[in-house]
């Protein structure tokens, strides 16, 4: 089950192979909006407001690789920002980087990884207490897993 996701980009360029999608890339202001299936309902925007789920990513580069089941990982370079919510119910994460790669499993985006002054910032759904994340000074390679365990 992928998330829908609609992108946006000066070029947009596609790679198949066998009429399988493998890899679209959107160079130039790249802008990349995805909201998980199970929200599909709740909105017919994916900008619908902030009480939707709904998640975005913007970079100078957006590369999305797809394996046999959909959307398998999605890295963005260049000046990266990534808004991610998985639900209506929980909590919000902001992410500034050089970089950032996340990784879907299952339909859900598992993993996180942010390169080059990874910063960043999450809320908690229904409560105004926020945690920074800082900067990892013993990595040059920062990993945040969001799965439930």
């Amino acid at each position: 089950q992928d998330p829908k996701f609609n992108l946006r980009g000066a070029e947009i360029d596609v790679q198949a192979a066998k009429r399988k999608l493998q890899r679209v890339t959107a160079l130039g202001s790249a802008r990349g909006e995805f909201r998980p299936d199970s929200t599909l309902a709740a909105a017919d925007s994916i900008t619908a407001g902030p009480a939707q789920a709904g998640s975005w990513i913007t970079g100078d580069t957006l590369d999305l690789y797809f394996g046999a089941s959909g959307i398998d990982s999605l890295a963005s370079s260049g000046g990266s920002r990534s808004y991610f919510r998985e639900s209506a119910e929980s909590g919000v994460n902001y992410i500034l980087g050089r970089w950032i790669k996340l990784v879907w499993e299952n339909g859900v985006v598992e993993r996180v990884q942010v390169d080059g002054g990874g910063r960043g910032l999450f809320v908690l759904p229904d409560s105004s207490l926020k945690q920074t994340v800082p900067d990892s000074a013993a990595s040059a390679h920062d990993s945040v897993h969001t799965g439930k365990q």
